[in-house]
């Protein structure tokens, strides 16, 4: 298992004073970090207490990574107020840690959040992990209003229109300013996912085709778990390509 303890760090949001909280594995000054980001309807611990994610521990530790794993208040799909509060707890502890860089990985909604979260704070994002993502939330509600019949559908599309204006739809449109994608971005997608359409991904590819440092992969026949186990060549194709 990793070699640190992870600590729940509890902290309280500048933007409107909210309590949330994150997961923190200090590997000392000077490490990458890994800024892991939870699926929709998990919490900040998922990367340490989901069975199929948390084997994915020891090699993050061979890795020798620093490890933020935040709450985000929940299904809050990366909206504008926890982006602010992302981008606070980042600038925080590099400044009382001394992390170098800030390696990116989720999927789902995780996947989505960091993409978000990158096009927004490009400067806080080293590199790009998604485990399956949207890449253009209003495309992807139409999509979940059309396969409504499954309570996951609604539950996630009431989600993200809870939290959703239509300037912050715009200002989160990843496909519309995929330009600010310059940092290394590994992107694999299941072809028959039910859940998040492959063509989320197949849209950004096609707006980054040849620029380098960019690496998407299409799993055949794989459904919306099926990146998990390339969790580790996420993060080994990421790191190397910093170098």
């Amino acid at each position: 298992m990793y070699t640190e303890t992870p600590k729940k760090i509890a902290y309280t949001s500048k933007v409107d004073g909210a309590e949330d909280w994150y997961m923190l594995c200090d590997a000392g000054r000077g490490t990458d970090c890994l800024v892991y980001l939870h699926g929709h309807g998990s919490h900040g611990d998922q990367l340490f207490t989901r069975e199929d994610i948390k084997t994915q521990l020891p090699r993050i530790a061979e890795l020798n990574l620093s490890v933020i794993a935040p709450d985000l208040r929940g299904n809050s799909w990366m909206d504008p107020t926890v982006v602010n509060d992302l981008a606070d707890i980042l600038t925080t502890c590099r400044e009382k840690y001394g992390f170098r860089r800030y390696v990116f990985v989720g999927g789902s909604m995780g996947g989505t959040g960091a993409l978000i979260f990158a096009v927004r704070h490009p400067e806080l994002v080293d590199a790009v992990g998604v485990m399956g993502g949207a890449t253009k939330l209003k495309r992807y509600c139409e999509f979940l209003r059309r396969r409504g019949k499954l309570s996951i559908h609604r539950e996630i599309l009431e989600a993200i229109e809870a939290h959703y204006t239509e300037a912050a739809y715009a200002l989160h449109d990843v496909s519309a300013h995929a330009e600010k994608l310059a940092m290394p971005l590994y992107y694999a997608h299941g072809t028959a996912d039910g859940i998040m359409p492959k063509t989320e991904m197949f849209d950004l590819r096609d707006r980054l085709e040849n620029r380098s440092g960019k690496l998407f992969r299409a799993i055949p026949h794989g459904g919306h778990d099926s990146p998990i186990p390339l969790f580790g060549e996420i993060l080994e194709y990421l790191l190397d390509t910093l170098k």
